[in-house]
Parts: structure tokens; sequence; C-alpha cells
């Protein structure tokens, strides 16, 4: 199941270990329901979902796009381990929905170790204060984004932002056509060449991936992204 891309119910189905003194594995059925519960008494509705899994559905990462009445939809982003490689964590993203590009913040905004005092009452308390959290983010992420349009690319910082994405493994040598594809593709629509341009190629090129490299790669490309805007600034 390495990297393997599941429906809900084969999520839901996915057992967890037994529960012992000091670790409490809740499962991953367990943390969609704290979290389906939350949006339900938010009244905010979950226009699609997906789920990708590692290690035969120990490790999760499921990615939720979320009904705020925005033209960019905001993502929910959460993962979950229950072989103890990593805590439970949720985190915000953008998802733009003329070409399905999806964009992560990378940075998770709860953790919680699964411990034998951890129980379903505080994973609804860790999913008000998580999707709160997300919702407020994925908004700034929207108005990063748009903000985007103001950075002009011509050729010499093109080519300086294409070889500083390759270089940082942003933009992989064997994706260099893809991304080019997908940098003209966005032009094209837009008839721009800015940043936000560039964002989108490379969100383009990556988003049949699974969630786990589409979230690793999109940090480091808004990362990349911001050292650029501040010499813009400069």
């Amino acid at each position: 199941m390495a990297n393997e891309i599941l429906t809900r119910s084969e999520v839901m189905a996915i057992p967890s270990p037994a529960f012992t003194k000091s670790w409490h594995p809740w499962s991953h059925r367990d943390i969609i329901n704290s979290l389906t519960t939350v949006l339900e008494s938010e009244k905010i509705g979950v226009i699609a979902e997906r789920y990708s899994a590692k290690k035969d559905g120990a490790n999760l990462f499921g990615a939720w796009t979320l009904d705020i009445g925005t033209e960019t939809q905001v993502q929910l982003g959460f993962r979950n381990s229950v072989c103890k490689s990593f805590l439970y964590g949720v985190c915000s993203g953008t998802h733009v929905v003329v070409c399905s590009n999806m964009c992560f913040s990378g940075e998770f905004v709860e953790f919680r170790k699964h411990t034998g005092r951890l129980d379903f009452d505080e994973l609804l308390e860790i999913g008000a204060r998580s999707i709160k959290k997300v919702v407020d983010d994925g908004k700034k992420m929207i108005t990063w984004q748009n903000d985007l349009h103001q950075f002009e690319l011509d050729e010499i910082p093109f080519k300086a932002l294409t070889y500083d994405a390759m270089e940082e493994g942003v933009i992989a040598p064997q994706n260099f056509h893809d991304y080019l594809e997908a940098w003209n593709t966005e032009v094209e629509t837009s008839k721009e060449r800015t940043m936000y341009e560039f964002h989108g190629a490379v969100t383009r090129m990556i988003r049949e991936k699974n969630l786990f490299i589409i979230t690793k790669h999109t940090k480091s490309l808004n990362s990349l992204c911001d050292r650029y805007i501040n010499c813009f600034a400069d």
C-alpha cells in the first residue's frame, strides 16, 4: 500500500493496534469522525476529500476541501500514524478550482501524542481549535497567493527562479519539461507572467502526487516564493 490513494470507506476500515498503558493509538476512523463532528457543528461542508497512505495504511494523510464561500477553496489537511511514525497533526492549504491545484502551508497547527490520557472529547477540542485556525490560515494563504500577481517575471528572473527551484528539489530534473508545459498553460490562461503563474505551474505539475509529497514540496515552494518576494521588495 506504499503511497496508495484510498477512498474514505477504505480508510475507515483500517484497524488500529491495541491500546497499551502508555500508548493510545487513535484510529484514522476516530480522527475523521472527530473532524466531521466539528465541521457539522460549525456548518462547514466538505466539497471533496482525498487520502494517501503509507506502510499498509498505518500512516495516513487526508485533504478535505471546505466550503467557506470563497472562490479559491480552503483545504484542511491532516495526518495520523498508528505506528509511531509521527504525531497527529492538522494543517491548512488552498485548492484552486480552475486547474485543481492543491497547496499546503506545510505547517501543522495542532500536534498530539497518542497517549493513554487522550480521549474522544479531547479529539473534539483539538479538532475545534484546528479547524478555526485552518480556516483563518487558509484565507491568509488565499490572499498571499493572489498577491503573487504583483511580481512580474521577465525572462531572467524566471530562469533564475526555475534554477533555484530545481536546485532545491522543488522541481525534479526529470519533470522539467512537464514544468515548462504547466508554466505555458498558466500563462496562456491568465495572460500574465508573474510569481502567481510560477506558483501555479509547480502546483499544477505535482497535483497528482500523493499528499505526503504535495505537502513537502509546497512548503519548499512557498518558502522559495517568499525569498524572491523579499528580493523584489529590496
